[in-house]
Protein backbone atom coordinates (compact mmCIF):
# COMPACT_ATOMS: atom_id res chain seq x y z
CA UNK A 1 0.00 0.00 0.00
CA UNK A 2 3.15 2.46 0.97
CA UNK A 3 4.61 1.84 -2.40
CA UNK A 4 1.13 2.77 -4.86
CA UNK A 5 0.82 5.91 -2.49
CA UNK A 6 4.32 6.89 -2.64
CA UNK A 7 4.53 5.94 -6.65
CA UNK A 8 1.03 8.31 -6.41
CA UNK A 9 2.81 11.07 -4.91
CA UNK A 10 5.64 10.83 -7.32
CA UNK A 11 3.99 11.01 -10.33
CA UNK A 12 1.35 14.23 -9.05
CA UNK A 13 4.79 15.89 -8.15
CA UNK A 14 6.42 15.41 -11.58
CA UNK A 15 3.34 15.89 -13.58
CA UNK A 16 2.52 19.72 -11.80
CA UNK A 17 6.35 20.11 -12.23
CA UNK A 18 5.95 19.73 -15.73
CA UNK A 19 2.83 21.82 -16.05
CA UNK A 20 4.52 24.65 -13.78
CA UNK A 21 7.35 24.53 -16.09
CA UNK A 22 5.27 24.69 -19.73
CA UNK A 23 2.98 27.79 -17.93
CA UNK A 24 6.15 29.25 -17.09
CA UNK A 25 7.83 29.50 -20.18
CA UNK A 26 4.41 30.13 -21.90
CA UNK A 27 3.91 33.40 -20.08
CA UNK A 28 7.39 34.61 -19.38
CA UNK A 29 9.61 33.38 -22.53
CA UNK A 30 6.94 33.54 -25.43
CA UNK A 31 9.87 33.27 -27.68
CA UNK A 32 10.98 29.77 -26.37
CA UNK A 33 9.76 26.93 -28.47
CA UNK A 34 5.99 26.78 -28.47
CA UNK A 35 5.81 23.03 -29.47
CA UNK A 36 8.05 21.83 -26.67
CA UNK A 37 6.25 24.50 -23.93
CA UNK A 38 2.54 22.63 -25.35
CA UNK A 39 4.46 19.20 -25.06
CA UNK A 40 4.80 20.03 -21.47
CA UNK A 41 1.84 21.41 -20.26
CA UNK A 42 0.04 18.36 -22.35
CA UNK A 43 2.23 15.42 -20.57
CA UNK A 44 1.95 17.58 -17.16
CA UNK A 45 -1.63 17.87 -17.37
CA UNK A 46 -2.05 14.11 -18.50
CA UNK A 47 0.06 13.23 -15.59
CA UNK A 48 -1.75 15.38 -12.60
CA UNK A 49 -5.38 14.04 -14.65
CA UNK A 50 -3.86 10.34 -13.89
CA UNK A 51 -2.75 10.72 -10.42
CA UNK A 52 -6.89 12.59 -9.79
CA UNK A 53 -8.25 9.35 -11.32
CA UNK A 54 -5.68 7.00 -9.48
CA UNK A 55 -6.53 8.78 -6.32
CA UNK A 56 -10.40 8.47 -6.40
CA UNK A 57 -10.60 5.23 -7.85
CA UNK A 58 -8.00 4.03 -4.29
CA UNK A 59 -10.47 5.99 -2.51
CA UNK A 60 -14.01 4.26 -3.79
CA UNK A 61 -12.38 1.20 -4.02
CA UNK A 62 -10.60 0.51 -0.03
CA UNK A 63 -12.19 -0.56 2.44
CA UNK A 64 -12.95 0.63 5.99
Amino acid sequence: MIKGLLSIVIIAVLGITLLSIGLYRFAIQPEFSQTITFGLMFVGGLMAMYVMLAVFYKGLTSRP
